[in-house]
């Protein structure tokens, strides 16, 4: 019986305690990296409005009909952010050559005073044309993020300030549920076997 993992890794802000309480498994779950957590019992995510980075309403609604991977960060990240994307633009290659079908890769800004619908545009696609950037009022965002255990804070008042955040990867099934966290760290053809893994066995 594989051993259960703590459910979120983040950076410099601890996530609430008891996160993973009260899951159950109905089936024998897939052999997964340790840093990978596979619920059981999914958790519903609640009603939310953002933007993406076309200028376009963004809602819970796409998070349906489709498996999405979640990031949360934001564009002046030093450090972080650029090599996360760049290792789940990597991700998405890997589990295309396992053969499966890759899920949508979207980052969610903490930073909206900073990362508009076009910067963030320019930011994302950097990675990869396909990957999507939402932002939005922090009172949206934390919707969201509040929903999914993930933590943010802006770092004091400097124009060149910093956004402490979560590093996890946060796995969205096609009902709008959250299913898995990848934390950290990120190996692209972990993440992918897991992946593949995780869809298989709840599709089966």
């Amino acid at each position: 019986m594989p051993k259960l993992v703590p459910a979120i890794a983040v950076v410099a802000i601890a996530v609430a305690a008891g996160f993973l309480a009260g899951r159950w498994w109905p089936a024998e779950p897939p052999a997964l990296q340790t840093s990978t957590a596979l619920f059981g019992q999914e958790r519903a995510l609640p009603e939310f409005a953002l933007t993406d980075h076309t200028g376009a309403a963004y809602t819970r609604r796409h998070l349906t009909d489709g498996w999405t991977l979640l990031f949360f960060g934001y564009t002046h990240c030093p450090d972080i952010c650029p090599i996360t994307l760049a290792t789940m633009s990597a991700s998405v290659n890997a589990i295309a050559a396992l053969g499966g079908e890759a899920p949508r890769v979207v980052f969610v800004s903490v930073d909206p005073e900073r990362d508009a619908p076009r910067s963030l545009r320019a930011y994302v696609t950097t990675f990869r044309d396909d990957f999507l950037g939402v932002t939005g009022p922090h009172e949206e965002l934390r919707k969201l993020t509040r929903a999914l255990g993930v933590a943010y804070a802006r770092g004091g008042d400097d124009p060149e300030y910093l956004v402490e955040h979560s590093a996890a990867l946060l796995l969205v099934n096609p009902k709008g549920e959250l299913q898995a966290v990848f934390g950290p760290p990120h190996a692209p053809d972990a993440i992918a076997r897991d992946f593949v893994a995780i869809r298989r066995h709840l599709e089966s």
